[in-house]
C-alpha cells in the first residue's frame, strides 16, 4: 500500500506518530517496507520504548505463528 493509499484510508495516522509506528512495524512483517517509511519507522522506534515494545511484541507473535506451520497444535 503506497503512502497515499494509507493517508486516504487514515487520515488520523498524519497526526499520530504512535499509531503510524505501529501500523509500519505490522506492515514490515509481511514484506519490506519502502524507504522513506522504513528510515521513519528505525528513527521513531530508535526514541520510542512503549513504540519499540510494540513492535517486537509484534515480530515475537508473528514467529510464533510462523512456528505454528511445523508443529500444528493437536
Amino acid at each position: 500500500m503506497s503512502g497515499l493509499q494509507r493517508i486516504v484510508r487514515h487520515p488520523d495516522r498524519i497526526n499520530d506518530p504512535h499509531a503510524r509506528a505501529h501500523e509500519l512495524a505490522s506492515e514490515s512483517l509481511l514484506g519490506p517496507l519502502d524507504e522513506a517509511d522504513a528510515a521513519w519507522l528505525d528513527e521513531h522506534l530508535a526514541g520510542c520504548a512503549p513504540c519499540l515494545a510494540a513492535a517486537d511484541t509484534f515480530a515475537a507473535d508473528a514467529a510464533l505463528l510462523r512456528g505454528l506451520r511445523d508443529d500444528p497444535p493437536p
